[in-house]
């Protein structure tokens, strides 16, 4: 994730004692934080009669709190050095406000660096792990949704509530996580696992094969997911969206990145389209609100007391001070509202700089479809090698799937026209979703040899009975050896690095070709 995690959420009850409302459901969720707080603080390190802190580290735990009858704030600031980064600190700030019965909640988590300058070392600021046991012992919402650590299934029956109530509900302000079961019944992704990941960003729905094709008629095919797919739906999406507004991950795009980057990194780029996406409550600022009402309400009191009264040097004294300190917060109140403005309107620039990028890109990308279909298939990019040819085909062509294998052998590939096989790889795609429609028209290898590529079906008898092992290949999704005999030729002429082979299989069930090998000429009977 970005260096930077915010989430704003409201809390109503809390399950262990659902009576508790208003300025005790505060007391009661600062309690959760302090706790949490406590396990960053050095065993030698003496608590504060408020429950503050500093120790020898640098680590310091700061609590600002203050309530009337009906209405109080609590700022709860814990700042820790890295622990694997020299002049490197965290800042997580909790914001606490209620009036009324339910409370106002928002965590901010920063990156902060010591004298204010950068380091090109990249960490990922996570959720607080304080969320974790608020939203699993409180009831929290957002904007009427409700906010947990497990993800929710959507069934059949409730799937148009879903697009109409969710998907497309202009209020919403999460990012909504889709995650689609394959033909199998399985999840490439732990839902849960996710969900808890993305406390306060997103929230995260699952549901089956069947569910999703009726969603995708509600919605629409080019936002819709399919066999495995996740995809992110940012908030106010509409119908008429265009699918690169909303980000999608198939099984074998996540497969890719798992097998090359592990989990972490997975989790991480769907974490960070949500927080791309995800809107805060800006117009409410309960804490903002709240804090300034108390403590000028107090600072009133406390001038009406010094004028009404006539008291002795010791309570007048201890009037005043009260009253200082209710200034000096003030004060320090409205430095922070200062700050916030400069940091919004900060943000607006960097929005409105993107939009603008956004709606060149849209533009050019406007031109670019009034092209031939034809055009645009003849217009190759250029790659620098093969494993850069592969990298751009798993993340954009769908008809393929590429084992782990295949991906590790293109990156010692020496062969000299890499767009060449990407030119390859992409007519693959075409034949794969002709094949899918049922409109190839005519033998798998005459559609090819039109296409100037060299497909052979099989190998020889004696080229199997004596290397057949070697064009065995393991699938990494389904678990289990595949044989590949059949194969396409690219290149010629002297010298290894002047031919390559891309050994692949036609898998009915998942309308893809399978691509279990890319590299050199494998050993044939002929030598």
């Amino acid at each position: 994730m970005a260096e930077y995690y915010r989430s704003n959420f409201t809390v109503e009850c809390y399950h262990k004692a659902r009576d508790i409302q208003g300025l005790d459901l505060m007391n009661a969720i600062k309690e959760v934080v302090c706790d949490w707080a406590r396990i960053r603080k050095d065993e030698s390190t003496e608590l504060n009669e408020d429950g503050s802190w500093t120790s020898e580290d640098g680590a310091s735990f700061i609590i600002e709190s203050e309530q009337l009858a009906s209405s109080g704030y609590c700022r709860l600031v814990l700042i820790h050095p890295d622990d694997e980064l020299q002049d490197t600190d965290w800042r997580c700030e909790f914001r606490l406000a209620t009036i009324g019965n339910a409370v106002d909640a928002e965590v901010e988590v920063r990156r902060i660096f010591e004298d204010s300058e950068s380091t090109n070392a990249h960490r990922s600021a996570n959720r607080p792990r304080a969320l974790v046991r608020l939203f699993q012992d409180f009831k929290c919402s957002s904007d009427s949704m409700q906010l947990s650590t497990q993800a929710e299934n959507i069934a059949y029956s409730n799937s148009s509530d879903f697009v109409s109530e969710v998907l497309t509900n202009p209020a919403r302000r999460l990012s909504i996580v889709a995650i689609v079961k394959n033909s199998q019944g399985g999840i490439f992704l732990d839902p849960d696992r996710l969900q808890s990941r993305l406390l306060g960003l997103g929230k995260v729905y699952t549901y089956d094969n069947e569910t999703a094709r009726q969603i995708n008629r509600e919605l629409s095919e080019w936002l819709g997911c399919w066999d495995g797919t996740v995809r992110v739906y940012r908030p106010g999406c509409t119908s008429d969206d265009a699918s690169r507004q909303n980000i999608h991950w198939t099984w074998r795009r996540m497969s890719y990145i798992w097998a090359r980057q592990g989990w972490d990194t997975l989790l991480t780029e769907i974490a960070d389209e949500c927080l791309l996406h995800s809107l805060p409550q800006t117009g409410q600022r309960l804490y903002d609100k709240v804090s300034l009402d108390v403590n000028q309400e107090r600072s009133e009191k406390l001038l009406e007391m010094i004028k009404a009264a006539t008291l002795d040097e010791s309570t007048y004294q201890e009037l005043l001070s009260d009253a200082a300190s209710s200034i000096e917060a003030l004060g320090r109140q409205n430095a922070e509202l200062r700050q916030r403005r400069t940091e919004l309107e900060s943000e607006n620039e960097l929005l409105r700089s993107q939009v603008e990028q956004l709606n060149v890109a849209l533009s050019y990308q406007d031109s670019e479809d009034s092209l031939s279909e034809r055009e645009s298939q003849d217009a190759s990019p250029d790659f620098g090698s093969v494993h850069e040819a592969v990298n751009v085909a798993v993340d954009q062509l769908g008809g393929l799937r590429f084992f782990n294998l295949a991906i590790e052998r293109a990156r010692g590939s020496q062969f000299p026209r890499p767009s060449e096989v990407y030119g390859v790889f992409r007519s693959l795609d075409e034949c794969a979703k002709a094949r899918s429609q049922g409109s190839l028209g005519k033998d798998v290898q005459e559609w090819f040899a039109d296409r100037g590529v060299d497909y052979s079906p099989h190998e020889s008898p004696t080229t199997m009975g004596k290397y057949g092992d070697k064009r065995i290949f393991y699938d990494d999704v389904l678990r289990c050896r595949t044989s590949m005999p059949a194969h396409i030729k690219l290149g010629g002429g002297a010298g290894e690095h002047n031919q390559l082979r891309i050994h692949l299989e036609w898998r009915e069930d998942e309308n893809a070709w399978l691509i279990g090998y890319i590299g050199r000429h494998l050993p044939t009977a002929s030598g």
